[in-house]
């Protein structure tokens, strides 16, 4: 292995998996945004009014008023379009494409809205500073890297993985054979399991990539399907009908809408739960593989 390339892969590697596994990625749809994070409220027309605001699953949309505690205000909140929702039952919120302000106001345009994404406080999480020296044989490197690079393969589909693990794990795959060929520094079934162990790591990876693209095509599946009306409610609308009708109809758009978003949450968590499951299974066979790359290790002979 080229000792330039060697020192940068060892460095990199080194910069991206020992990032503590707990950064949030940034939200991927407007539901992750609206459930997952706190948001200001911001209303010019009404000063000191709600000062942080947050969307509930069950489409409740509470609020803290003044210096009091969640839920002192309360009203609803429907998703409208793919980055709108509607709340209080006349109040449109259309957020950028980052899903990080939004703006609003009422039907008449005369109350205007903005509010931004509060970020949530993350623990402090101490990470080891691990100092590789790039002239030490790669199978030692391996040994020292192999646990943080599992836990960003086993993350959650909600956690950003940097995409250079995959490369490099890549790199070091493959010049685990060159240093095996060129001066072994251990026995072969060493070599034999590192090379195994770097392999499940990077089949591990491709399964994660697979799945969040399935994620994606679930919640846009789940999100097409929710609806405001149904064949009841067709039946009945007619040019005659009464406020009280109307009222009631719209109360019934509504519960339809609530109970529709709430079925697509769900259907979107089950990607999750799936490779959560996924990931259990194969935690125990990378553990069990580095496991016997490190007793192979010891029981090598000492290199002379």
């Amino acid at each position: 292995m080229n000792s330039r390339r060697r020192s940068l892969v060892l460095a990199l590697l080194c910069s991206l998996l020992f990032v503590p596994v707990c950064r949030a990625g940034e939200p991927r749809t407007l539901e992750d945004a609206l459930l997952n994070y706190t948001w200001t409220w911001e209303r010019p027309s009404l000063v000191n009014t709600w000062t942080k605001v947050k969307f509930l699953s069950d489409g409740r949309f509470v609020g803290v008023e003044g210096r009091g505690n969640w839920a002192k205000v309360t009203t609803t909140w429907s998703k409208v379009g793919p980055n709108s929702v509607l709340v209080a039952g006349n109040k449109t919120l259309v957020f950028d494409q980052g899903f990080r302000s939004y703006t609003g106001s009422n039907p008449e345009k005369t109350d205007v809205i903005t509010g931004t994404r509060v970020e949530p406080q993350l623990p402090i999480t101490p990470t080891t500073t691990l100092s590789l020296d790039p002239n030490q044989p790669l199978l030692e490197s391996l040994s020292q890297l192999a646990p943080n690079a599992s836990a960003w393969v086993l993350a959650g589909l909600d956690e950003g993985v940097p995409p250079n693990v995959r490369q490099n794990l890549t790199y070091i795959r493959e010049d685990l054979l060159d240093e095996y060929k060129q001066k072994p520094k251990a026995s072969q079934d060493a070599y034999k399991l590192a090379h195994q162990l770097c392999s499940t790591m990077i089949t591990a990876l491709d399964e994660r990539d697979q799945t969040l693209v399935r994620a994606g095509f679930r919640a846009v599946q789940a999100d097409a399907g929710i609806s405001g009306t149904n064949k009841a409610l067709e039946a009945r609308r007619n040019y005659m009908m009464s406020w009280p009708q109307y009222a009631r109809e719209q109360a019934q758009r509504a519960e339809l809408i609530r109970q529709g978003t709430a079925g697509a949450q769900v259907n979107k968590a089950l990607p999750k739960v799936e490779w959560s499951t996924r990931t259990a299974a194969l935690r125990k066979t990378l553990d069990d593989l580095y496991a016997k790359f490190r007793e192979a290790l010891r029981q090598s002979p000492p290199v002379k």
